[in-house]
């Protein structure tokens, strides 16, 4: 019975609100540097993560090594796109935060659900 609790309730953060949270997360960004968003968005990764002088089975990385460069390309994309107004990216972002809310509020009344059917 509790393993089914924990798994009901461990479901619904991963299914629901990881992705919610990680979506209107981007569209924040989106709202406040939509240069930034339209990197994020293109998914560019120049290089890896620099090597370890260990060896490459170590995971010691140095602070300061960047993990995502901009390549050229796509800095002349990003500096010659127009972005849609301020005012339409803030109506996306709540619109998209209003659908967030009723998914997260339907994935708790689920659980909610299942609590009342076990202890019934």
């Amino acid at each position: 019975m509790l393993a089914g609790l924990g798994g009901s309730f461990a479901t619904m953060l991963v299914v629901y609100f990881v992705p919610i949270g990680t979506y209107l997360n981007f569209k924040r960004t989106s709202v406040k540097n939509p240069e930034l968003a339209s990197i994020l968005k293109r998914g560019t990764l120049v290089k890896d993560a620099p090597k370890s002088p260990s060896g490459p089975s170590s995971l010691a990385v140095s602070p300061k090594a960047s993990v995502m460069e901009v390549s050229d390309k796509d800095q002349d994309v990003v500096a010659n796109k127009t972005y849609v107004s301020e005012s339409r990216r803030k109506k996306e972002f709540i619109v998209s935060a209003i659908f967030g809310v009723f998914c997260c509020v339907y994935a708790v009344y689920v659980f909610v659900l299942q609590l009342k059917g076990i202890f019934a």
